[in-house]
């Protein structure tokens, strides 16, 4: 490939999607990932594992008991992922294939943050995490930010935006990658791909699904970057915008037969 970008790229850590969805990305790059920022601690407002927690009376026992298990099946195996070619989180993923990387707790504006990321001349910053990227970080990609979103924009902007999706009865999801600017999963989508809704499906099958093609679809905005190519592509859907789940939300969710996991 011709003149390769610099990537940067930001991402959640979790036990969940992020592993196997990052290492199918570090595996069909073709350009430099010069480095990472790991996202490891999240204010407590903004944090899904603190909003499941204090709402744990929502979920059911086989709920509850099937999401720890894998948590903390996966947390201990993955002490053992230097012995092996299985990672369970981010970090054993950027340790063992010897990726510059660095933790960032809670706000990923601060100034420590942004001094290393400029040092590193990118050209692309790439965003899959929960926090909020302000002017001046935005400002440091020479080219531009992208976000990975799970949900077809602007429809379901926000948080958990697939749990919207379903208890809004809607008959797709799917991911969008899209331009990013100062106002959240805002900016002109350049690529996007749906995900049916079964009935069958749970939250957990559903956000497997989207982050099974997220990494493709990542490559595929690259790409089209690298030919200059910013068309916005269009889901026709209607703006809408979600902060975390209400009681109403969740008696809805039920009520179309809505499970976690």
């Amino acid at each position: 490939m011709k003149n390769k970008f610099n990537i940067f790229f930001i991402i959640d850590e979790t036990t969940f999607h992020h592993p196997l969805f990052f290492k199918d990305f570090l595996i069909n790059l073709k350009d430099d990932l010069v480095g990472v920022g790991l996202v490891t601690k999240i204010k407590k407002k903004n944090s899904l594992d603190r909003y499941f927690f204090n709402n744990f009376y929502k979920f059911y026992i086989s709920e509850i008991f099937k999401l720890v298990f894998l948590k903390y099946t996966r947390m201990i195996l993955d002490k053992f992922s230097f012995f092996s070619n299985k990672c369970y989180t981010v970090k054993s993923i950027l340790k063992k294939n010897k990726i510059n990387f660095f933790e960032i707790h809670y706000d990923v504006n601060k100034k420590e943050y942004l001094d290393k990321i400029k040092k590193l001349n990118i050209d692309i910053l790439i965003s899959s995490n929960s926090l909020i990227f302000k002017k001046e970080l935005l400002s440091i990609p020479k080219i531009c930010t992208i976000n990975r979103h799970s949900s077809l924009l602007p429809a379901y902007g926000g948080l958990l935006p697939v749990f919207q999706a379903f208890k809004s009865g809607e008959k797709y999801t799917g991911v969008s990658v899209h331009l990013m600017n100062n106002k959240i999963d805002d900016g002109e989508v350049i690529v996007s791909e749906s995900i049916k809704i079964n009935k069958r499906d749970t939250l957990d099958s559903l956000y497997k699904e989207c982050f099974s093609i997220s990494a493709k679809l990542i490559i595929k905005a690259i790409n089209k970057i690298h030919q200059k190519d910013y068309k916005g592509f269009s889901n026709n859907t209607t703006r809408s915008y979600f902060t975390f789940p209400t009681q109403k939300d969740w008696k809805l969710f039920r009520k179309r037969g809505g499970r976690i996991i």
